[in-house]
């Protein structure tokens, strides 16, 4: 494909000459416009609209930094945001971190590297001239590596800074959880059992605080001794599963804080000639697409990802257009599929 120099050079005539009849401007000639448009056609010469952005003060871009595509979630709030822009007439860039590819990085515990992929992707975001940053994080926590030095605006989705100085879009995982306890208690259940994640991990503290809260209300307890912390795999469900059942404790209740962990009890009670929904009731955390597939398909919570990308667009765009922004966490309710 030939560049605007060459097009110039095959019109015989300058590049300003060029610019004025694709940027519509009267000073040009019919004779001459037709010529150069002919000569396009021809050519099927494109205009470098990303050239034409970083000579201009307002690019309209948006860089949408992922900590890694391949997490639960991601796809879709990439998804949402680039919608929610594309209506607002922004263009998007997208920058992946690829954190699950470091497998020599300890990320999590790690504050010092962390920072610096963060600082060497803010920085290749910024080389572009975009108007402000989405940060997508991979599960909510608390982030240290942002302050008032940015440039340009910033909305987090799916985490919060430490200091609470930027807009911060996270999952209403306690309110959320009280939806699912509201459900145990209208099947008339008493004896609850909790396959949670990671004791420390914030998704585990608020969908626990929840659950327990709605439960108490209505006269329900949960036995300290069936709540069981693993880490959030399919298999750690039936590892779970097994240890709660070997306490020898009545158990008419699974409440597993995320699919995959359901998953895991649905193979156990297979195994051990249990019927899932007649002789033990299990609810899930998430929605993913395969919890449609089990048998019987699962009670869950969706999680508001549709919600969550719009208002990180609306919170990125209304701060590039100078709009009243409140700097708060905006927490998005998930909502009970009941199956």
């Amino acid at each position: 494909m030939i560049n605007l120099k060459e097009l110039a050079d095959l019109c015989g005539v300058s590049i300003a000459t060029i610019s004025n009849t694709l940027n519509g401007k009267s000073n040009v000639s019919e004779a001459t416009k037709k010529r150069i448009m002919e000569k396009i056609r021809e050519t099927g010469y494109q205009p470098n609209s990303m050239a034409r952005k970083l000579r201009s003060a307002n690019t309209r871009t948006v860089a949408i930094i992922v900590e890694d595509i391949t997490a639960f979630g991601t796809p879709e709030l990439i998804n949402g945001i680039m919608i929610y822009l594309e209506s607002k007439k922004y263009d998007s860039v997208l920058l992946n971190m690829r954190l699950y590819n470091h497998p020599e990085l300890d990320w999590h515990r790690d504050k010092i590297a962390f920072k610096s992929i963060v600082d060497k992707t803010v920085s290749e975001a910024l080389a572009m001239r975009i108007e402000g940053i989405i940060y997508v994080a991979v599960h909510t926590r608390e982030l240290e590596c942002f302050d008032n030095t940015l440039p340009v605006p910033l909305v987090i989705a799916y985490s919060y800074p430490k200091d609470k100085k930027f807009p911060h879009v996270i999952i209403e995982d306690e309110k959320s959880a009280r939806e699912l306890g509201e459900y145990i208690v209208k099947k008339g259940r008493k004896n609850v059992a909790v396959i949670a994640g990671r004791e420390d991990n914030y998704h585990t503290a608020g969908r626990l605080r929840g659950l327990e809260e709605v439960l108490f209300e209505n006269g329900i307890i949960i036995d300290k001794e069936l709540v069981q912390y693993t880490t959030w795999m399919r298999k750690d469900g039936y590892a779970a599963c097994e240890k709660l059942m070997s306490t020898g404790k009545k158990i008419d209740t699974f409440c597993c804080q995320n699919d995959l962990l359901a998953g895991g009890v649905y193979d156990w009670c297979y195994d051990h000639g249990l019927e899932v929904g007649k002789d033990i009731l299990v609810t899930g955390f998430d929605n993913r697409e395969f919890t449609n597939y089990l048998r019987p398909p699962l009670t869950t919570v969706e999680l508001p990802h549709y919600d969550m990308a719009w208002w990180s667009g609306k919170l990125i765009v209304d701060q590039i257009e100078k709009n009243p922004v409140e700097i708060k966490t905006y927490a998005i309710q998930g909502k009970l599929i009941e199956r």
